[in-house]
This record gives structure tokens, C-alpha cells and sequence, in this order.
């Protein structure tokens, strides 16, 4: 959440949107159930982590391995999320270019 976004939530609890109070109840809550299923987790499969850790070691080792990772995941997420948030249109004469 942006500070500018938490000021707005401070502000319609004081003068009573609902709406943006749901919001963020919604919000507290996902983040409430993230940190709950990690605690869980860590709690009950702490080898879980420990091998995503040492891949993580074995990655870093082979630079140019991970760079292409970085790289190539970021375009298979951007390709994934692409139906729900598309190329946006210009609006401006500068975004043209």
C-alpha cells in the first residue's frame, strides 16, 4: 500500500466511506492470512525453505545463469498478466515516442 493510499483509507474513516474502509478491512485481512500461512509453513516445513535457499545459493554462483532468470521471468510474468492489464494507450504527445 502507497502512503498516499493509506492517507486516503485515514481519511475516509474520519468522514465515514464505507467503501474505503472495506477496502482496507480486505486488505489487512489478505495481508493477515499471508502472514499467518508463512508463519505455518515455516513452522511445519522449515526443509521447504532450506532447499529453496540453497538453490537460491547455487543460482547466485553462475551469474550469468541468474541474470537470464531475472530477465526471462519478468517477461513470462508480464506476458502472463498481459489479458488483464494491457499495453497502455498514449495519451500525450510525448508518449508517442
Amino acid at each position: 500500500m502507497r502512503p498516499d493510499e493509506f492517507l486516503q483509507l485515514l481519511h475516509a474513516r474520519f468522514y465515514n466511506d464505507s467503501i474505503l474502509q472495506n477496502e482496507f478491512l480486505l486488505e489487512l485481512m489478505f495481508w493477515a492470512v499471508v502472514l499467518l500461512l508463512a508463519g505455518v509453513l515455516l513452522k511445519t516445513k522449515p526443509s521447504f525453505f532450506s532447499k529453496i535457499e540453497n538453490y537460491g545459493t547455487c543460482l547466485a554462483r553462475r551469474r550469468g545463469l541468474s541474470c537470464a532468470v531475472v530477465i526471462f521471468s519478468c517477461l513470462l510474468l508480464r506476458v502472463m498478466v498481459m489479458p488483464w492489464v494491457p499495453i497502455p494507450e498514449p495519451v500525450y504527445h510525448d508518449e508517442y515516442s
